[in-house]
């Protein structure tokens, strides 16, 4: 309730070791269409705390509390200061909102090998995977100890010469396995660039400390297997 935040703010004022700077809170559901009417009951209660806190002397030089999330879809909500975060990124949490955002990362890798497998013959660790064609596999240079989630196996689909392709057996440490047999002619040294069915904010998380960082504008003329480009 408000009233039980107010009274927590009036007990903190009254310690002189302490200096209130502001008050805030984070919005738990703005990224949601689903949730308009609690975000805006949240947006509220939050300022009612600020509004009684202010009407007993209390000085609050700043209240914030719109995310990327709020930012792009509550702009009403904007108070003092704003928190981007995953937004910075190029990232729109707001599925229901659009907005002109420049992508700032991107997470890549090469093929490194080339395989032909004939049908019944399996791939990767466990034999998960049967080829139900003669088949054309292609080896990334990219694995769970880079970041790219082993729960994703035979989920994960990966992005060559722009045609989408599915990850086939199971993600391994340093690679992982794709089907490439419908592209024309691939490569070893193609780019792929990974598609995972989960929030971005696990991907940005997840990527591994091995990871090369690139910073780079323009062409780019690369020769690791697995990289993170930031733009």
């Amino acid at each position: 309730m408000p009233e039980d935040a107010v009274e927590q703010v009036l007990q903190i004022s009254r310690y002189t070791c302490f200096v209130i700077e502001g008050i805030f809170t984070h919005l738990a559901a703005a990224d949601s269409s689903e949730e308009t009417e609690f975000t805006i009951k949240q947006y509220e209660k939050t300022r009612e705390v600020v509004e009684i806190s202010k009407a007993h002397g209390l000085d609050i030089p700043f209240f914030h509390i719109a995310n990327s999330a709020g930012i792009i879809a509550y702009s009403h909500m904007e108070e003092d200061m704003v928190r981007p975060g995953i937004m910075l990124y190029g990232s729109n949490p707001c599925r229901h909102e659009t907005i002109d955002l420049r992508l700032a990362m991107s997470l890549q890798t090469r093929v490194v090998n080339i395989l032909n497998v004939q049908k019944g013959e399996t791939v990767g660790y466990g034999r998960v995977w049967t080829a139900d064609r003669d088949s054309v596999i292609a080896v990334l240079g990219i694995g769970y100890a880079d970041g790219l989630m082993r729960c994703l196996s035979g989920v994960l689909s990966v992005l060559i010469s722009g045609k989408r392709v599915k990850q086939v057996g199971r993600i391994c440490m340093d690679m992982c396995m794709v089907d490439v047999t419908d592209i024309p002619k691939p490569q070893i040294g193609d780019i792929a660039v990974n598609l995972c069915n989960t929030i971005s904010y696990e991907v940005f998380c997840a990527i591994g400390k091995r990871v090369p960082r690139l910073y780079m504008q323009g062409t780019k003329v690369l020769s690791g297997v697995c990289y993170l480009d930031l733009i």
